[in-house]
């Protein structure tokens, strides 16, 4: 996690890192964390599909 954070204090608008940091915070069981991540790679790269596919899924769920 700590090569992540660092990243992002490099890249803070890297679709890439926040999609996998959106992935470590699922993977943590922080869904809210993680459709934020999720949120910020789609404001990065709107065409990150991965990023907007699991968004959509997670923001589904939560209705």
């Amino acid at each position: 996690m700590a090569i992540l954070e660092t990243g992002l204090q490099l890249f803070p608008n890297s679709s890439a890192l926040l999609t996998r940091l959106a992935e470590v915070e699922l993977a943590k069981g922080d869904k809210a964390a993680a459709v934020a991540a999720f949120r910020r790679a789609l404001t990065a790269d709107p065409f990150n599909q991965y990023a907007g596919l699991q968004f959509k899924k997670l923001s589904a769920g939560s209705e």
